[in-house]
């Protein structure tokens, strides 16, 4: 495999972790959250990365259609800004 395409694998796959581990310990915070006020912008929060989550999940699922069927194009694949 080409080192590159490896390197953005591990890239993905490391966003991915994070934001999934941030997402845990938000829902936690929901839960405990002492006022509605507090709660509501939670889960507002956990909406938006929900969404950005399941972004990086797609970019995941292109890039290994890429390997499997594309070899040559995944350069061709555009990243997320990094935040």
């Amino acid at each position: 495999m080409d080192e590159s395409l490896k390197r953005l694998r591990e890239r993905i796959a490391k966003q991915i972790a994070e934001r999934e581990a941030t997402l845990v310990s938000m829902r936690e915070s929901a839960t405990l959250a002492r006022t509605n006020h507090d709660r509501e912008r939670i889960l507002l929060t956990l909406a938006v990365l929900d969404e950005e989550l399941a972004g990086w999940k797609k970019i995941a699922a292109r890039v290994e259609q890429a390997v499997l069927f594309e070899p040559r194009n995944h350069r061709a694949i555009r990243m997320p800004a990094m935040r």
